[in-house]
């Protein structure tokens, strides 16, 4: 009993049917059921069901041949439908096909693959069989050498594809013809050689897949007894199913044998939506060629099975290189689901396949139950190398720092560097204009790294706008491009291009005194320094053409002209004697030179400094020196300076002990 939607129900506890054949049949008999059943004779019988019961299951028996017709009725009038009322056809002669010895048990096969072959073997026999007319037991109705006509039926698909064939062993072996479901009417002659119990032995494979079944007849003259007859018979419909799925691309540069980033450049990372992400992935159910074949092995040399059909198969990418263990990404396919319908001829090419991350990868399929039966996941060689479309550059609001930073100056001739971390971020972009993971490096040497743009940027200039009385060195570039976490995968990929002494050096180079102005620089980056060996490049407006970068007016620092200044002094050789010496600055023509009582940031030592009693014969490095009969040294009071101030004293040499010192400042003695 079941609804209009094929779904078991139960018609309860007082539901009745009767069954009735035509003509009729000899007995009815309870197989399966806990409800009420009677034979009411000339084949009929009552059946009342059990309460929750939605299925009864009979015996019919016939002893004489005939094709019975079934027909059901319950109280209500409800019936079988003619789609589901086949005829059921007793004879006493027939061909019966046999696996491993059991009538109608073929199981699952694989297309082009013989039954006898492992995995899933079976010994297939067919037995010709008649009744004894002395004791009603099956007994042999061919023997030896025998032409039978075999052919074979579309079940599911319900047609055939032309060309496609069952063939079976035999003297000689022999591609036996499809026929459509219900109408087989198309055969071949097969030798086969039947033994004294009327069993036949033969082996098997279908080139194609479905579901389908054997049909085997022979024409037989009368010899009395027996009169003339065509035996036949059909086996159970079974299915054959793909060996596996091939799973491949096949457009140029897209197998990656290395699998790292020695591949060449396949296309960019991003969606179906771009023309430049989309690559052909073609998805094929192929036939059996040799034991244990698995993924990329069903793609070397297997043959398609033009009437496979089957929707929803699942498609996935899996992550080969950059390595998930040092935090690669895996990304995500554009079409993940595939569905191969009548006239695509065993196969589907996807025009539109997309990955959205740099590396490489495989592309896995996974196909629901076909007809039933299982197909194991299948995955692709290795397909790539997916790279990035374009660069994002972020400024951070670049700056320059203070070398003096409390006093919020930087002299002249001093090096300075950026004070915003990071100045710049460069970042890749797929072609959906979503940055990738996996652009991370460098790439060089390590064959699992994908960062193909320069580190150290070398191209990049910088322009001095502080007018005319600034033109400042040529930057010294000492700081390098990085890339964030270098040595590992940070779920960005970033470059970035640091501040501060890990940064690039700034010198403002002076002989003449100027007045304090302002560090004022344009920085740019050519085109061609922002563009990576697969050609992504800075393309802002993602028109296709690589920019230049610029970040103009960059500032942050007051340049002052500076100068040290030892002052002249004397006084007794019993105390110490204080030695003015400070920093200057120069504050304009009018003024002159001033002290820089912004200068707490000057550091000099006794190390800095030359004393000796001939300012011509320096002696370097010396903070103590022979006055008269004593010794004067030298102190630092003040390192850093105070208020521009270095508080040096020299230390009273004793009475009586008097003379002269020379000091001089070296500036160039760390």
């Amino acid at each position: 009993a079941h609804d209009i939607g094929h779904l078991a129900v139960a018609p309860g506890a007082t539901a009745t049917i009767t069954g009735s054949t035509t003509p009729n049949a000899d007995q009815w008999a309870l197989r399966v059921g806990a409800g009420v059943f009677t034979d009411l004779g000339s084949g009929q019988f009552s059946y009342t069901f059990a309460a929750g019961e939605t299925e009864v299951g009979l015996w019919l028996t016939r002893t004489t041949a005939a094709v019975i017709d079934i027909d059901i009725v319950d109280g209500g009038g409800n019936s079988e439908d003619a789609s589901e009322d086949p005829s059921l056809d007793f004879r006493d002669t027939a061909f019966r096909f046999y696996a491993d010895g059991v009538a109608n048990t073929i199981g699952p096969q694989i297309s082009r693959k013989e039954n006898d072959i492992a995995p899933g073997v079976q010994a297939m026999t067919l037995r010709a069989v008649q009744t004894s007319t002395d004791t009603g037991a099956c007994e042999a109705r061919l023997t030896g050498v025998q032409v039978v006509e075999m052919a074979f039926e579309c079940d599911n698909p319900n047609t055939c594809v032309a060309g496609q064939a069952v063939t079976v062993t035999g003297a000689p072996s022999v591609a036996i013809p499809g026929n459509p479901d219900g109408s087989v009417a198309s055969y071949a002659f097969v030798n086969l050689t039947f033994d004294a119990t009327g069993t036949a032995p033969f082996t098997f494979n279908y080139t194609d897949a479905g579901r389908i079944a054997l049909h085997a007849r022979k024409a037989l003259p009368a010899t009395p007894p027996d009169p003339a007859i065509t035996l036949t018979g059909a086996s159970n419909d079974f299915v054959v199913r793909p060996a596996g799925l091939c799973v491949e691309s096949t457009d140029a540069n897209s197998d990656c044998v290395a699998g790292d980033n020695s591949c060449t450049a396949f296309v960019k990372a991003g969606t179906p939506a771009f023309a430049d992400s989309r690559f052909n992935l073609t998805i094929s159910a192929v036939g059996w060629e040799t034991a244990g074949e698995t993924n990329a092995d069903f793609c070397a040399g297997n043959i398609v099975t033009p009437n496979f059909q089957l929707s929803s198969i699942g498609l996935s990418p899996n992550l080969i290189a950059p390595d998930m263990l040092l935090g690669g990404v895996n990304g995500a396919l554009g079409v993940t689901s595939v569905d191969i319908v009548a006239g695509d001829g065993g196969q589907r090419t996807i025009p539109n396949q997309a990955i959205d991350e740099v590396g490489v990868f495989t592309i896995t399929s996974s196909p629901p139950a076909y007809l039933g039966e299982t197909i194991a996941d299948s995955t692709s060689a290795n397909i790539g190398r997916f790279y990035p479309d374009r660069f994002a550059i972020t400024p951070n609001t670049p700056d320059f720092a203070d070398s003096c930073v409390a006093g919020t100056f930087t002299y002249t001739d001093e090096t300075f560097y950026y004070g915003t971390a990071p100045v710049l971020t460069v970042q890749a972009l797929n072609t959906a204009g979503i940055p990738t993971q996996n652009y991370s490096g460098p790439a060089a040497p390590d064959p699992d790294r994908f960062w193909m743009l320069a580190t150290l940027l070398p191209g990049r200039n910088y322009t001095d706008q502080a007018g005319a009385v600034a033109t400042f060195n040529a930057p010294l570039l000492g700081g390098t491009v990085t890339l964030i976490n270098e040595q590992d995968f940070d779920g960005n990929g970033d470059l970035v291009m640091d501040a501060g002494s890990a940064g690039d050096d700034f010198l403002y180079q002076r002989v003449t005194p100027e007045a304090p102005f302002n560090a004022l620089v344009d920085l740019n980056f050519p085109a061609a320094d922002l563009t990576d060996s697969d050609g992504a490049c800075y393309d802002p407006d993602d028109n296709g053409t690589c920019d230049d970068f610029n970040i103009n007016g960059i500032t942050g620092t007051q340049m002052r002209f500076g100068r040290l200044v030892i002052d002249n002094v004397f006084g007794s050789e019993l105390l110490p004697l204080a030695v003015p010496m400070r920093t200057e600055y120069f504050v304009d023509a009018a003024t002159g030179f001033d002290t820089n009582i912004a200068d707490t940031c000057t550091a000099l030592s006794t190390s800095y400094l030359d004393l000796s009693n001939d300012i011509d014969n320096p002696l370097l490095g010396v903070p103590t020196i022979n006055v008269g009969g004593g010794t004067s040294t030298a102190t630092v009071g003040n390192s850093p300076m105070v208020a521009g101030d270095a508080g040096l004293s020299l230390s009273a040499p004793g009475a009586d002990n008097t003379g002269y010192v020379d000091i001089e400042a070296n500036l160039t003695i760390p």
